[in-house]
């Protein structure tokens, strides 16, 4: 049971405290001013990202922001709180810490299709990520061959796409036709200056639906994070972008930080505008 002498309650920022249990949002506590309808739809689209964030190993909590409002979803309580920017997430967390986790409320859904596509840059993202000397890797996708220049994390795209979207929906393309995806080293002759994209690039979601592109930052270091994080984690959170994407139509998600039970960070999913 929650008790209603928080003070994070009587605190700036805050506006509403909602439970869920399934896909039902119920307010608890609710301050006087708030737009409770408009706080409602919020919640609803709060809990639908906690529970795309089930497939992340640990994830319990997730604290979404937008440009003018902070939301807290967490699996401990089975409770969404809502607020503006300044909401005091540090009032908020040791008292949701102190509560027991209701994974059993939402079950996570399937993994989008795409796996294999999502298995092969990954793979890709790490040898870039590992290359300490530039390296030239050439990358087979169904009909399309692509030359990248890469150096510690970062890449030049030097023939055969012109950006790294492109890269992605080739690989994408190739997986969805059941056809061969690789890559392999190729000639190193040519050394570029300086280096234009981020591994991250690569990542953003092929939705035909979304413009949106996204970085991801795992253990507070994206350019590792392929070779740091388990690929079940970087799996995880490319399924949450996926559904941040459908769900920020109305309204645009600048992040979501996705935290373990006890507090710690697990990753990050950043807009990129």
């Amino acid at each position: 049971m929650v008790t209603f002498d928080w003070p994070v309650f009587n605190s700036r920022g805050f506006l509403a405290l909602y439970s869920f249990a399934g896909r039902d949002v119920l307010p608890t506590n609710v301050a006087a001013h708030a737009d409770v309808a408009t706080l409602g739809a919020y919640a609803a689209q709060s809990r639908a990202l906690l529970q795309g964030a089930l497939h992340i190993p640990d994830a319990c909590t997730l604290i979404v922001r937008s440009n003018d409002r902070t939301s807290v979803a967490s699996l401990q309580g089975s409770l969404i709180c809502e607020g503006t920017q300044s909401l005091n997430i540090g009032l908020l967390l040791p008292k949701l810490r102190a509560l027991d986790s209701h994974a059993a409320e939402l079950k996570p859904e399937n993994i989008r299709a795409g796996t294999a596509q999502r298995q092969i840059l990954l793979a890709l993202c790490a040898r870039i990520a590992r290359s300490e000397a530039t390296r030239v890797f050439v990358l087979r996708a169904g009909q399309n061959e692509i030359v990248l220049q890469a150096h510690r994390g970062y890449f030049n795209i030097l023939n055969g796409a012109t950006s790294p979207i492109e890269i992605a929906k080739a690989i994408q393309n190739a997986a969805e036709d059941g056809k061969e995806a690789a890559y392999s080293l190729g000639d190193n002759s040519e050394l570029a200056v300086r280096y234009t994209y981020p591994i991250s690039s690569l990542l953003a979601p092929n939705n035909d639906k979304s413009t949106h592109a996204w970085d991801i930052d795992v253990n507070g270091d994206f350019l590792s994070a392929p070779i740091t994080a388990s690929s079940e984690i970087i799996s995880g959170m490319l399924h949450l972008q996926e559904i941040a994407c459908e769900l920020s139509s109305s309204e645009e998600i600048s992040s979501i930080e996705v935290r373990r039970a006890d507090g710690t960070i697990i990753g990050t999913l950043r807009f990129v505008s």
